[in-house]
C-alpha cells in the first residue's frame, strides 16, 4: 500500500511538472506565433471590374504572357468573362471551358502561357486566348483527397503546383513535368499550416494563394480577420499584413504580376486583391468588385523630409442646397484671373441622374458663392483635370477614361461651352507613355503644360513652343519625373507656381496626407501636412493657388474632394452629394481681429486709452467678454460711447476660429437664396445666353441658375 502511494505521488508530480512544461511549451509557441512581423504595404491603384461587365467577380489569373488579367464570375451569376488590359485601361472578352467559372483556384502557367485550374478531382489546363481549339489536359488528383481547393499558385522557375486546401489547412505541392504532366502524384510533398499562426477560428478558412517570385514565398488570407499571410515553403508564417483598412469585405483571389508603375524596374512585383463585391448591400446599390494593387515596398517622403505645417482656411461645400445644379464629385480646379474666380470640373455628375442637369463645370468666387455653369459632354464626358491658358485663353481639360487632353477654342458666338467652340484632342497614348499613362489634373504656366499623372506616381511637363499651342509640331519633348520614390503614389493634383517656377502635387492614396513642391527637374523641394484633411482616399484631388477669400493679397492653396464615389470605391453612393472644396495657407494665418469673431474675447484686450469701456446697455452679454475690470475702468462719458453698429454681429461672411487653424467646415457655403452675386458678374436668367465677366479676352462664360 505504501509503494503504491509512492509510486501515485510520484506519478501525480511527474504529469503535473508535464502538464506545466506543456504549458510553458505552448505559451512559448503562442507567443512566438503572435510575434509574427507585420508588414508594411501601401495600396496603390484600384481597377473596378464593373466597368468592364464583370460586376461580381469569383475568380482572376494574371496571364504574364499577355500582361493581362482573367476576370469571372461564377457559372450561377453569369458575365461575360474578361481580359482586362493595361491595368485598366481597355478589355477583350475570353471564352472558358465549360465548368471553370465555379473555381476560383486558378492560376496561369508563364512557360506554357495556360490556363491551368484545379476542382476537388482534377487539375486542368488549357489555352483560352486563341478561342478554345486546344485540347484541355486533366490529371486526376482524386487520390490527393483534396476537400476544399480555395487557392492555386505556380512557381515559374520550379514549375511546382500549390494548391490550398481549406480542410486542415494545407498545401499540396505537385510539379509539371517537361511534356506537361503532373508528376509525383503519389509521392506529393504536403505543407501542413498552424491555424493558431494564421489566426484561424472555428468556422474560418483561408482563400486564396499567391507565389511570390522575389521572395520565394507564398501568400492567403484569412478572409474573416481580414489578415494576408505570408508563408515560407516550409510552412512557416514570416509575415501579415491587416487589409482592414481597405474596405475588401469579399476577397476571392491574390496574384503577383508587375507594377503597374511603368517608372518602376519590371522585376518588380506587386500583389493585387481581388475583392468579389457584394450584391443587394443597400436598396439602392449593389457593390461591384475590384482589384486592388497593394505594394510590398512601399514608399513615403524621403528620410530627413521636414513636414511643414499647413493650416486650413476653411471649407465650403459643392452640393445641395447651396448649390444648384450641384457638384458632387468635384475633380479638377482652376483659377481665372480675369474673373477673380474659380473654375471647377466634375468628372461624374452626368452618370448621376438626379442631380445632373446638362452641366458639368461650374464658376464660383473663392469663397463658394456659384455664379456660373458650363458643360463640357459635346466633346468630353469625364473632364478630370481642367487648366486655364492665361495668355490665350484656351481651355484644357483632361479625360483619364481614355487617356486624352483636349484644348478647347472660343467660337464666333464668343460663348464658351457651345457647339461651335473648337476642340483639339490628343491622345496621351504613346506620347505621355505606352499606353498614355492616366492624365489626371492639369496646369499651365509660362508657356508649359504639366500633367499629373495619376496611378502611375510621376507627372509630365512640356512647352507649348513658340506658337503658344496644344498638339502642333513646336512643341517640346516630354520630361516625365517619378513620384512614387518619392511618397506620391496617385498624383491627382497638380498647380504650377510663377512666384518660384516649381508645382506642387498631391496624391489621392489615403497614406499620402500631405502636398510636395517639386522643381520641374523633378526633385522634392518642399512638404506639407494634410493630415487634418482625413485619412479616407479621394479626399485629396485637383488643386489651384488663387487669392485667399478672407485676404485677397495673400495666395492660397484651394483642392476638391470628390469624397464617396457614386458608383465604386468603399460604400458607393449613387446619390452621393459630398463634394467640398478646402482653402489652405502656408503660412500662419495673422492673429484674429475683434472684427472676426460674433463678440470681442479675451484674445483682443481693449486699453482705456484706445477705447473706452462700452456701458452696460453696449454689451448684453458682459461675462463672456474680456472688458477691464471696473478698477481699471475710465470714467464713462456719454461721447466716449461706440454705438450699436460698432459692435461686432454674426453675418453670413466666412470667419476663422479663435485659433490659428480655422476650420470652417462648410460654413463657406452660399446662402440658400444665392442672391448675394458679385457684382462685377450679371446673372443671366436659366438659359445659355452670353454673360462676359470681367477679362482681358473676349471671352464669355454661359451661366444657368435655378
Amino acid at each position: 500500500m505504501r509503494i503504491a502511494t509512492s509510486y501515485l505521488r510520484k506519478t501525480c508530480r511527474f504529469a503535473l511538472s508535464l502538464g506545466l512544461l506543456t504549458g510553458v511549451l505552448l505559451a512559448i509557441q503562442s507567443i512566438a506565433w503572435a510575434a509574427v512581423e507585420s508588414r508594411p504595404f501601401k495600396a496603390l491603384q484600384t481597377i473596378y471590374t464593373g466597368e468592364f461587365g464583370v460586376d461580381f467577380p469569383a475568380g482572376f489569373a494574371y496571364n504574364p504572357t499577355s500582361s493581362e488579367f482573367l476576370v469571372w464570375q461564377t457559372a450561377s451569376n453569369p458575365s461575360v468573362p474578361m481580359r482586362i488590359k493595361g491595368y485598366g485601361t481597355s478589355a477583350e472578352t475570353a471564352d472558358l471551358p465549360t465548368g471553370f467559372a465555379d473555381s476560383s483556384a486558378a492560376a496561369f502557367n508563364a512557360a506554357t502561357g495556360e490556363l491551368v485550374w484545379v476542382n476537388g478531382y482534377s487539375i486542368q489546363q488549357t489555352k483560352i486566348f486563341d478561342g478554345l481549339d486546344n485540347a484541355i489536359q486533366a490529371h486526376d488528383i482524386r487520390n490527393l483527397a483534396i476537400e476544399t481547393p480555395t487557392g492555386l499558385a505556380l512557381n515559374p522557375v520550379s514549375s511546382a503546383i500549390y494548391i490550398l486546401d481549406a480542410q486542415g489547412p494545407r498545401i499540396h505541392v505537385l510539379k509539371f513535368g517537361p511534356d506537361g504532366s503532373v508528376n509525383d502524384l503519389a509521392a506529393h510533398d504536403i505543407i501542413n499550416l498552424r491555424k493558431g499562426a494564421l489566426g484561424i477560428s472555428a468556422g474560418q478558412e483561408l482563400k486564396a494563394l499567391a507565389f511570390n517570385p522575389t521572395a520565394n514565398s507564398l501568400f492567403t488570407v484569412n478572409t474573416a480577420q481580414q489578415v494576408i499571410y505570408e508563408i515560407s515553403p516550409d510552412g512557416d508564417v514570416l509575415s501579415s499584413m491587416e487589409i482592414g483598412s481597405l474596405g475588401l469585405t469579399n476577397i476571392q483571389g491574390l496574384n503577383f504580376a508587375p507594377s503597374s508603375d511603368q517608372t518602376d524596374d519590371p522585376a518588380e512585383q506587386s500583389l493585387f486583391v481581388l475583392d468579389g463585391g457584394a450584391e443587394n448591400t443597400s436598396t439602392t446599390l449593389q457593390r461591384s468588385g475590384q482589384i486592388t494593387e497593394l505594394s510590398l515596398a512601399p514608399t513615403a517622403l524621403p528620410i530627413g523630409t521636414t513636414l511643414q505645417a499647413a493650416y486650413l482656411i476653411g471649407t465650403f461645400a459643392t452640393g445641395l442646397p447651396g448649390w444648384n445644379p450641384n457638384s458632387p464629385d468635384p475633380a479638377g480646379i482652376e483659377y481665372w484671373p480675369a474673373t477673380s474666380g474659380l473654375v471647377i470640373s466634375d468628372s461624374e455628375v452626368d452618370e448621376m441622374p438626379v442631380y445632373y442637369q446638362d452641366v458639368n463645370v461650374f464658376f464660383t468666387n473663392p469663397s463658394g458663392v456659384q455664379n456660373g455653369t458650363c458643360d463640357t459632354t459635346y466633346f468630353s464626358t469625364e473632364p478630370s483635370g481642367i487648366a486655364l491658358n492665361t495668355t490665350n485663353g484656351r481651355l484644357f481639360f483632361s479625360n483619364d477614361d481614355v487617356a486624352k487632353v483636349s484644348e478647347i477654342n472660343i467660337g464666333p458666338d464668343g460663348i464658351y461651352c457651345t457647339g461651335d467652340d473648337s476642340a483639339f484632342t490628343k491622345d496621351m497614348a504613346g506620347y505621355l507613355s505606352a499606353d498614355g499613362s492616366d492624365p489626371e489634373d492639369l496646369a499651365y504656366g509660362d508657356n508649359m503644360l504639366f500633367i499629373a499623372g495619376g496611378g502611375d506616381g510621376e507627372f509630365f511637363w512640356f512647352s507649348l513652343g513658340p506658337d503658344g499651342l496644344f498638339g502642333t509640331a513646336d512643341d517640346g519633348p516630354v520630361n516625365r519625373h517619378d513620384t512614387d520614390a518619392l511618397g506620391f503614389s496617385d498624383v491627382e493634383g497638380i498647380t504650377y507656381n510663377d512666384a518660384n517656377g516649381t508645382v506642387f502635387i498631391i496624391s489621392t492614396a489615403a497614406a499620402d496626407r500631405y502636398l510636395g513642391e517639386f522643381s520641374l527637374s523633378g526633385e522634392l523641394l518642399n512638404a506639407w501636412d494634410l493630415s487634418f484633411m482625413g485619412t479616407a482616399a479621394n479626399i485629396r484631388s485637383g488643386l489651384t493657388l488663387a487669392p485667399g477669400s478672407l485676404a485677397p493679397e495673400e495666395t492660397h492653396i484651394y483642392i476638391v474632394s470628390r469624397g464617396i464615389d457614386n458608383d465604386y470605391g468603399v460604400n458607393p453612393d449613387p446619390n452621393e452629394d459630398d463634394g467640398k472644396v478646402w482653402e489652405i495657407s502656408l503660412a500662419p494665418p495673422p492673429a484674429p481681429t475683434p472684427t472676426l469673431t460674433d463678440t470681442p474675447t479675451a484674445t483682443y484686450t481693449f486699453t482705456p486709452t484706445e477705447t473706452a469701456t462700452p456701458t452696460d446697455i453696449l454689451t448684453p452679454t458682459q461675462i463672456d467678454t474680456a472688458l477691464p475690470t471696473d478698477t481699471s475702468t475710465p470714467t464713462q462719458t456719454d461721447t466716449a460711447v461706440p454705438t450699436d453698429t460698432l459692435t461686432p454681429t454674426q453675418t453670413e461672411t466666412v470667419a476663422p476660429t479663435d485659433t490659428l487653424t480655422p476650420t470652417l467646415a462648410d460654413t463657406a457655403t452660399p446662402t440658400e437664396t444665392l442672391t448675394s452675386l458679385p457684382t462685377e458678374t450679371a446673372v443671366p436668367t436659366a438659359t445659355h445666353t452670353a454673360t462676359p465677366p470681367p477679362s482681358e479676352f473676349s471671352i464669355y462664360l454661359p451661366v444657368i441658375f435655378n
